[in-house]
């Protein structure tokens, strides 16, 4: 565990509730991030983050240092996003969030229309690839976060991946993205 996240979870745990502030912080974008790809909806991905960070806190006593904090947060985010998706909610248009660093609005116009293909086509894959393409090649986890996130053995990771990949490309090709 980094030392900085070791030195704040001491000090939540010894009172200083305040503390998880510095967590929130450090870490929302990234959870929200892959919330928001998950359920597909602006509003709803708050709210599942949220969650999220509240279940944290109050679970904050379980957590074993021997492992990275950032990816015992990514599971618990992951658990409330797969929780909200099985309750039934409908996704919604994602808001682009892969912005153009370029100011040229040619530029941002294409940008935004392959991001609605690839949101689109995300969407329509299944929740357990879906998740393994995000952590991977969104986030950019190695290996063996995705496997203790997840909790999944190299070759299931490896096998959903390779599906994962051949899904989306397939819906990509079905939505008109390749030509």
């Amino acid at each position: 565990m980094d030392n900085d996240d070791r030195t704040i979870v001491d000090r939540v745990r010894a009172g200083e509730s305040e503390a998880f502030a510095e967590i929130v912080d450090r870490y929302r974008r990234p959870i929200f991030n892959m919330v928001l790809r998950l359920v597909g909806d602006y509003d709803d991905a708050v709210e599942v983050t949220q969650q999220a960070f509240v279940a944290a806190y109050e679970k904050l006593e379980t957590y074993d240092p021997a492992y990275r904090f950032f990816s015992w947060l990514y599971r618990i985010a992951y658990n409330a996003a797969l929780n909200y998706i099985k309750r039934g909610k409908k996704t919604v248009r994602l808001e682009t969030i892969m912005i153009a660093s370029d100011s040229n609005p040619e530029v941002e116009f294409v940008c935004g229309e392959r991001d609605d293909f690839l949101h689109r086509a995300l969407q329509a894959v299944d929740i357990d690839h879906r998740v393994v393409l995000i952590l991977r090649h969104f986030i950019g986890f190695r290996y063996e976060e995705i496997m203790g996130i997840l909790d999944i053995t190299e070759h299931t990771l490896k096998f959903r991946l390779h599906v994962a990949r051949w899904k989306l490309r397939e819906r990509l090709i079905d939505l008109g993205y390749f030509r």
